[in-house]
């Protein structure tokens, strides 16, 4: 089956591929992603708007936010449609999608809360029976989380989308789930230079603490697991925010130490990242041994990758 090249997915309305939160800060690596068919579904993703009061913090808004990348990333590796997903909360009506299939995220407040997926096919005008899960306690949520992805995947065989399975593609420890979603928006919101830039001393340091406790987490969750997945998060975010102007990427110099030197084969994609993560924590001589590797990689379009790593 054709797959859909580079040049072709930019030329579509929305980049679906790069609407995952680590492709750009990751300088696009094709190569981690499996290959989609020319003409395979699109399903846009989004999360409702929720009501301004009481205010959510930072932490609220991020899990809101990060739903959609979360199961946008399932959905991109277990099946043979094309996520993409709107940065902005949309309004609870159900707003129609461009996509052929839309699905709203959301978490309605209640004794317990309730995190509600919603999927609506275009092609038949309807709404699917939405995926409604209950949040009994802050440490049911892990699991909650993880539970999401496969369960929206299997709803999503009814629209005619059909799912497949991927080795690199496992979702996070439950113990850990709840950082890994807030990581997916948080490391959009990080990757803009705007993030960092202020009059204000108070605001700029402010910004670097907020950034770094985000990164904090997201190192934790890498390092406790040998899935690669939360590691790649984990780099993006620090990649990314440190080209918008983080200054203090030396502080997760262990973490990113241990988790490039556990990854020995050059098929893993720790391996093949690192030769970015390391650069970013000045490590520039084992980067470079690393992508001296890599060299020998068979894969036209990683040798393409490679060489924009060696450049950045």
């Amino acid at each position: 089956m054709d797959a859909i090249g580079r040049d072709e997915q930019d030329s579509t309305q929305r980049r679906y591929v790069d609407d995952l939160s680590w492709f750009a800060p990751l300088l696009a690596p094709t190569w981690l992603l499996p290959g989609v068919p020319k003409d395979a579904p699109r399903v846009e993703l989004a999360a409702e708007r929720w009501p301004e009061e009481p205010p959510l913090d930072q932490d609220g808004r991020d899990l809101r936010l990060g739903l959609p990348f979360f199961l946008a990333e399932g959905i991109r590796y277990l099946t043979n449609a094309l996520p993409s997903v709107r940065s902005e909360p949309v309004p609870p009506s159900g707003q129609q999608a461009s996509a052929g299939i839309s699905i709203l995220t959301s978490i309605v407040a209640g004794h317990p809360p309730v995190i509600k997926v919603r999927l609506m096919d275009a092609a038949f005008g309807l709404e699917r029976d939405p995926i409604e899960r209950e949040v009994e306690s802050e440490a049911d949520l892990g699991a909650v989380l993880v539970s999401l992805p496969r369960a929206t995947t299997d709803a999503l065989r009814s629209t005619g989308v059909r799912s497949s399975w991927d080795s690199r593609y496992s979702p996070p420890p439950p113990t850990y789930a709840a950082r890994v979603v807030r990581g997916h928006r948080a490391c959009v919101r990080l990757c803009d230079p705007g993030s960092f830039i202020s009059e204000s001393a108070d605001r700029r340091a402010s910004a670097r603490d907020e950034a770094r406790l985000v990164i904090r987490r997201l190192a934790d969750a890498a390092t406790s697991t040998s899935e690669a997945l939360p590691a790649v998060l984990f780099f993006a975010t620090l990649v990314g925010a440190t080209r918008a102007g983080f200054d203090a990427a030396s502080d997760f110099r262990m973490s990113v130490n241990a988790r490039c030197m556990e990854a020995t084969d050059l098929r893993d994609p720790v391996f093949r990242l690192s030769v970015i993560a390391l650069r970013t924590i000045g490590d520039e001589a084992i980067a470079e041994r690393r992508a001296h590797q890599l060299e020998s990689v068979e894969d036209p379009s990683f040798q393409d990758w490679l060489e924009r790593a060696r450049r950045a």
